[in-house]
């Protein structure tokens, strides 16, 4: 039997964190209002970790052409 893959529960509540985090709202502070507007019970390390993990950079490697300074 296949299993339906993890998806977070704050995943319905991406733009409203990165509205959160604009401006400049500290993780307890965002965890308190998803519990005050949604009735979303979750750990300020968990949003900074939701957070963290949507915002990498990826670096882009780039090959040069054989001879290319």
């Amino acid at each position: 039997m296949t299993r339906k893959p993890f998806q977070s529960k704050l995943r319905p509540h991406l733009d409203f964190i990165r509205e959160c985090r604009e401006r400049e709202l500290s993780y307890p502070q965002i965890s308190a209002e998803l519990r005050t507007r949604f009735g979303l019970s979750a750990a300020p390390s968990t949003i900074f970790a939701f957070v963290k993990v949507r915002s990498r950079r990826r670096s882009v490697v780039t090959l040069l052409a054989r001879g290319a300074v």
